[in-house]
């Protein structure tokens, strides 16, 4: 019973390394991790590895990359901004994950209304589910390339059904900070930690080499996908002009920049850290 107990353990561990959703990205940096925040942000961008076993270093398979590994599965499709890869109502009958853009998650009301649920990034699946029909629409917010895989060939392969429980894990913690977001937070902290879930999911390193190659480049993030103010207001639920109000407000106070529909750079990120965790 220990070994069997040991063994849980380690999963457990190795499923927490491999995840990144708001509990992650608003944690401030302790023990003089400063220097590391970017680090963190970024990679949960660039690649999620498959997070390893303790056996894994005998096995040369399991140290390869997600990235690597679902590319040999399935088949490439593409999207244009505004097209929608399945509706709200659909039968579930494939499997996709996002390889490049991004992919906005709606649910639509009887009389035309939507909601953003989620937008999804690079290296990231859509859904979760394997059966029924789908309880929201999948639009392309910019020119996306997705990955397609049937759900017969997903189920044979264990690498990424592991990959599958980790991402359910990272979304239903995702889901639980979000309800607490939209019940306790203040306006402040919500906008905070709505920014910063983006740059973990969506940020791009800043140009010019390593972020951390000068004072303060590791507390800066820049976004290229720039939600409208609409979407901001009902994901966070705020009106329309608090939201406004507040980035300009942040802009002001230089802790952001922002290019209207074309980029948004956090420049103090352990200002929007020490906010989000107020």
């Amino acid at each position: 019973m220990t070994d069997s107990y040991e063994a849980l353990q380690a999963r457990d561990h190795d499923l927490e390394l491999a995840n990144l959703g708001y509990s992650g990205a608003y944690e401030s940096p302790s023990h003089g991790q400063t220097a590391q925040a970017w680090r963190g942000l970024a990679s949960a961008r660039s690649a999620r590895h498959l997070a390893p076993r303790p056996s894994a270093a005998r096995d040369a398979d399991e140290s390869q990359t997600l990235d690597t590994l679902w590319r040999r599965l399935g088949s490439c499709k593409r999207l244009v901004r505004g097209e929608f890869l399945y509706q709200q109502g659909d039968a579930i009958e494939r499997f996709y994950i996002v390889e490049a853009g991004v992919v906005l998650l709606k649910r639509f009301t009887s009389d035309g209304r939507e909601q953003v649920l989620e937008m999804v990034g690079t290296n990231e699946p859509t859904d979760l589910a394997f059966a029924g029909l789908y309880d929201h629409s999948a639009e392309a917010a910019n020119d996306v390339v997705v990955r397609v895989i049937s759900l017969a060939e997903l189920q044979r392969s264990p690498e990424m059904m592991r990959f599958l429980l980790t991402a359910a894990q990272d979304r239903a913690r995702n889901d639980r900070d979000h309800i607490f977001m939209l019940g306790r937070l203040s306006a402040e902290q919500r906008l905070a930690r709505f920014l910063l879930h983006l740059v973990a999911k969506l940020a791009t390193p800043l140009e010019g080499g390593e972020p951390t190659a000068k004072p303060g480049a590791s507390e800066r993030a820049v976004l290229r996908f720039i939600p409208s103010r609409q979407q901001v207001a009902d994901f966070t639920g705020l009106t329309l002009e608090t939201v406004s109000r507040q980035l300009s407000q942040w802009r002001k106070d230089g802790r952001l920049e922002e290019q209207r529909g074309k980029s948004l750079r956090l420049t103090d990120l352990e200002f929007f850290q020490g906010l989000a965790n107020a």
